[in-house]
């Protein structure tokens, strides 16, 4: 993770990097004792300050939605040769790959026919995606783009470049990101899925959520463009990865009924799982082509 922080540093976006002790370690184990005499070994470390405010709760806008984008392509690009031996094969909880085997799981989920629905985009998934990987490209990615890692300062400023024409006196602008603890050895495709799947289940004013989405796939395209294959199947990814956060989120319930925080997502996030699911694929793309074509992008124009 420490060199995966180094690298992402030196490209220039901001991250909170870990900071040396005295003895020139990244981190030490610490023996503590109890009062019944008992020792305790803990890893210690401290990471550097990163300021700004997180994503979470800020008026989301196109400009804003574009640069989450931008940040996740930045992300992979500076991690684009960074292979350690300790990802290769290893996975996360919380890595997309798993929303394939969440089925065993959908008894949690007391409707019928929103379980129906969580297996059928997990079969979607399984086809188009896990069993194609060989088509997909590979790398290093953050995995887990969401609201609560991405930082974001308030600025002064009118730079097309960084806010468009949608820029006001003051407007927030993404300055840098926080927690690498999901990262994996994953497809491309799964770091910008994962970023607009967040993106649309907290946008709430001023832009639609599949709207939204489109800008940030336009700002990722802008700086990691995709093939077409990775392309085809953004949906199916965005369409899994809410599915594995709805079902994972009723597990913890199921677990833990006092435990209501857990469920934040599926006031949101079913209405939106069913209107993707029943938008053709068609009229999804033809909408976040229009988007990417006001940043000068035509990257999926030949999908449709």
């Amino acid at each position: 993770m420490h060199g995966a922080i180094e690298r992402v540093s030196r490209a220039g976006i901001a991250t909170s990097r870990p900071v040396r002790t005295k003895t020139g370690n990244q981190f030490e184990i610490v023996p503590i004792h109890s009062k019944t005499g008992s020792e305790y070994r803990f890893l210690v470390r401290l990471f550097e300050y990163v300021p700004g405010e997180v994503l979470e709760d800020k008026p989301y806008t196109a400009p804003l939605c574009y640069q989450v984008g931008r940040l996740g392509g930045r992300l992979d690009n500076a991690l684009l040769d960074y292979r350690p031996p300790e990802l290769m094969g290893h996975s996360r909880h919380w890595n997309l790959r798993l929303a394939g085997s969440i089925a065993d799981q959908t008894y949690v989920i007391k409707d019928a026919g929103r379980r129906t629905l969580i297996l059928e985009v997990v079969r979607k998934f399984q086809t188009n995606v896990l069993d194609r990987g060989e088509l997909l490209r590979r790398g290093t990615i953050h995995g887990d783009l969401n609201e609560g890692n991405i930082i974001v300062r308030k600025e002064n400023l009118n730079h097309p470049d960084t806010c468009g024409d949608s820029c006001t006196n003051e407007t927030y602008v993404v300055h840098g990101i926080l927690d690498f603890g999901d990262l994996v050895y994953e497809y491309h495709v799964f770091e910008v899925a994962i970023a607009i799947t967040y993106i649309m289940i907290e946008t709430k004013h001023g832009i639609d959520p599949v709207d939204a989405g489109g800008h940030v796939l336009a700002g990722y395209l802008g700086e990691c463009p995709l093939p077409a294959e990775d392309l085809r199947v953004v949906k199916d990814c965005v369409t899994a990865r809410l599915a594995q956060s709805l079902t994972y989120g009723a597990m913890a319930h199921h677990k833990d009924p006092s435990n209501t925080y857990c469920l934040r997502t599926s006031v949101r996030g079913w209405p939106l799982l069913k209107e993707l699911w029943d938008m053709p694929e068609s009229e999804l793309y033809k909408r976040w082509n229009r988007t990417l074509k006001t940043y000068g992008i035509d990257a999926i124009k030949n999908l449709l």
